[in-house]
């Protein structure tokens, strides 16, 4: 009897153990997805069968519970596709040497039902599929004699399909893992991701597997058709390479290439790199007052870059110089470019820059160092309008010829006249230069018939002020009046008396004065107090002398 047993154990055991797996490796069934239900439709008719199904076969399956919770952590929204980072988290809070999942579609629920299932087995250890599945079932392929208990519906199609697509099961997955056999990156680094032709590109990646001298295998790195051998340092437990990029602009993938002795051969995707030899576009615009050709200003100025061809922007620096080349101002940073600068004319010493031309200067690299510059002029003018005032009579009235000198326009005038008497008698603005401005100066009030007459031993003032009706005064020749009287009598006389009111034709210079503002486009203002107009008479000028005055150093530039 013991012979007998020891015969069946000695027959018996190694077909078993190579029917079972050599070790029994953990699978983890995510739920199979079912596209007849919506959006994130479940099928537990399959995910159950396959769970009993992979148990029979000797597969340590993950409880359902398990695996609700690890997708409820890793918020996974949708079944059917899993990415590497799930592959390696289930690998390393699951413990699964495997994953399984899949998709069932269904062309028609009645009548005759189509069903289609599709599935993916996934190695934990390289996130490789190794194994793929797919049948498709319909109620016509299941015909019974006389049509004798024939189901509409799909039930009971799901077992039989999901036997149908494990029918292509892989027997032997140790035979599966050793012949392909995973690369294990460690890490890699390829710098720089953006270059210029001309520009050497270096390359090193670390891996954890180990061979022997005998199957040490080659490795090369491959980019834009070009074959680089890659060097092992012992030091470093890398393998490096470096080469120079002479190829036209555009995005070039890098490829790592191993062959071993034995012929076997393994390309894994490393990094990509992208050649620019192109300069950015730029220019700026100046938002301020063109003055010939050139942009002038008074307080600040405003500078907006603008990008011709958009693309990102590595750093950038702005520089203000004065015409002898010295720096005034600068500011500089990283990453894209603000929307506008400002400058506030203030020079390095932090005062008023002086009057004169600056060259405000953009610098901007890209990614690939590439850079481009753009330069504008600015002219800083801060010298307020001149002046230039002239006036005549014309009769008992006054003509003022007022403008100004430079060439930054005028925005405003404002030109306010007043009396001797201090009363105001015009007030005159606007916005352009010259102009001609009237002035009508208002008559005397008192008319003086005599200034004295001499009476025997005391002087009479005859009359102060008259108002007659008309334009003639009759006057009473002189009285002698008796010794003790003061009285004068007024009566009718043949001819009028020589009065000093003017007369129209007569030039009134009774004093006027005047108060003129002007202010240009930018801002600079000219204030000028005029004591008496009178001396900016033609005649009065010319007798005075006149004053030079020398334009701004800036003008001269335009």
């Amino acid at each position: 009897m013991l012979r007998c047993i020891f015969c069946f154990m000695l027959f018996i055991a190694p077909l078993v153990a190579a029917l079972a797996p050599v070790q029994a490796e953990t699978l983890a069934i995510f739920p199979i997805e079912d596209l007849s239900k919506g959006g994130n439709g479940v099928n537990y008719e399959v995910s159950n069968y396959l769970a009993w199904e992979m148990n029979q076969r000797g597969y340590d399956v993950i409880a359902d519970e398990e695996l609700i919770a690890f997708m409820a952590r890793h918020r996974m929204r949708w079944l059917g596709f899993l990415d590497t980072s799930n592959i390696v988290s289930a690998q390393e809070e699951l413990g699964a040497d495997l994953i399984l999942f899949g998709t069932v579609s269904t062309r028609q629920e009645s009548l005759s039902p189509s069903l289609g299932l599709t599935l993916y087995l996934v190695r934990t250890s390289d996130t490789r599929t190794i194994w793929t599945g797919n049948a498709g079932l319909s109620a016509q392929d299941i015909i019974n004699i006389l049509g004798i208990n024939e189901k509409s519906e799909k039930e009971g199609l799901m077992a039989k399909l999901t036997q149908n697509v494990l029918q292509s099961w892989p027997e032997d997955l140790n035979l599966i893992a050793s012949q392909q056999q995973p690369l294990e990156i460690a890490g890699y680094s390829l710098t720089p991701e953006h270059v210029q032709r001309g520009d050497e590109v270096f390359c090193n990646v670390t891996l954890r597997n180990k061979w022997s001298d005998e199957d040490m295998p080659r490795i090369f790195f491959k980019a834009a058709g070009r074959v680089y051998r890659a060097v092992y340092s012992a030091a470093s437990q890398k393998y490096n390479s470096e080469w120079i990029v002479a190829d036209k602009d555009g995005r070039y993938p890098v490829t790592m290439v191993v062959n071993w002795p034995s012929g076997r051969k393994k390309v894994a995707y490393i990094g990509s790199y992208r050649v620019d030899s192109t300069p950015p576009r730029l220019v700026l615009d100046l938002k301020g007052v063109q003055l010939q050709g050139t942009v002038a200003f008074r307080d600040k100025i405003i500078i907006v870059p603008r990008m011709l061809r958009r693309e990102p922007v590595a750093r950038w620096k702005l520089r203000v110089d004065d015409d002898m080349g010295e720096e005034q101002m600068s500011t500089y940073g990283y990453g894209n470019l603000p929307m506008r600068f400002v400058w506030n004319g203030l020079g390095r010493d932090g005062w008023p820059a002086e009057e004169g031309i600056y060259k405000i200067s953009l610098q901007v690299w890209d990614r690939a160092d590439n850079v481009a510059e753009a330069v504008e002029p600015v002219a800083v003018a801060r010298t307020p309008p001149t002046m230039v005032l002239e006036a005549k009579n014309r009769g008992r009235d006054m003509i003022v010829d007022l403008s100004h000198e430079g060439n930054v326009p005028v925005a405003f005038w404002r030109i306010e006249m007043r009396g001797d008497d201090g009363s105001v008698i015009k007030v005159a603005e606007g916005e352009e230069l010259p102009v001609r401005i009237d002035l009508n100066r208002p008559t005397r009030r008192t008319i003086k018939v005599a200034e004295e007459l001499r009476s025997p031993g005391k002087t009479i003032k005859v009359a102060d002020q008259l108002r007659p009706p008309s334009k003639t005064i009759k006057v009473a020749e002189r009285l002698q009046p008796p010794r003790k009287s003061t009285t004068i009598k007024v009566a009718a006389a043949d001819s009028p008396l020589q009065i000093d009111g003017l007369r129209p034709e007569d030039k009134d210079k009774r004093k006027v004065s005047a108060t003129v503002i002007i202010r240009d486009i930018l801002g600079n203002i000219r204030k000028e107090k005029v004591d008496n107009l009178y001396d900016y008479f033609p005649e009065q000028k010319n007798n005075q002398e006149v004053e030079t005055i020398t334009a701004p150093v800036w003008l001269e530039s335009f």
